[in-house]
């Protein structure tokens, strides 16, 4: 389970990046971001909800 911790702290950060990348970046590139980063959030909120599961039925 460390390697799921690890994880899904290193998705929530590439996601605050990505949010605060499209300042920097324009284009379509930069329009993109914001839902690239909603995705890896997403992805990080469901590891830490099965983490939370498993810790529950030790």
């Amino acid at each position: 389970m460390a390697n799921l911790d690890q994880l899904m702290q290193a998705l929530a950060v590439v996601a605050i990046l990505l949010y605060l990348l499209p300042r920097f970046v324009g284009g379509r590139v930069g329009a993109a971001l914001p839902r690239i980063a909603a995705a890896v959030l997403l992805a990080a909120i469901i590891i830490a909800l099965v983490q939370t599961f498993f810790w529950f039925s030790k």
